[in-house]
């Protein structure tokens, strides 16, 4: 095992950071604060300056901390979002080491 010698990471989780990454956050931050956004409205939220390759990463994060809602009426039809009331809330429990 790769982590043999070192037995504090031999229990860590396999994806510690995943939905806790700082996109996850502010994309869930723009969401509450707006209600319904489009992709390019939340882009602006989790980057400073927002490129083609930002918005397709906060367009992964959205898929999967929100749902798709319709278009909107605006020049490019943009997707509109909203945060998914599930109970799929990404800030949920980690596993605890030997539960």
């Amino acid at each position: 095992m790769k982590w043999q010698g070192y037995p504090n990471l031999q229990a860590r989780p396999a994806k510690p950071s995943l939905n806790r990454g700082p996109v996850q956050r502010r994309a869930r931050r723009a969401l509450l604060a707006l209600g319904e956004a489009s992709t390019s409205e939340v882009a602006v939220w989790t980057h400073r300056k927002p490129t083609r390759r930002r918005t397709r990463h906060t367009r992964v994060v959205l898929g999967r901390i929100a749902e798709i809602v319709g278009r909107a009426q605006s020049r490019g039809r943009p997707w509109l979002w909203r945060l998914r009331d599930n109970g799929s809330d990404f800030r949920a429990r980690r596993p605890q080491p030997g539960h």
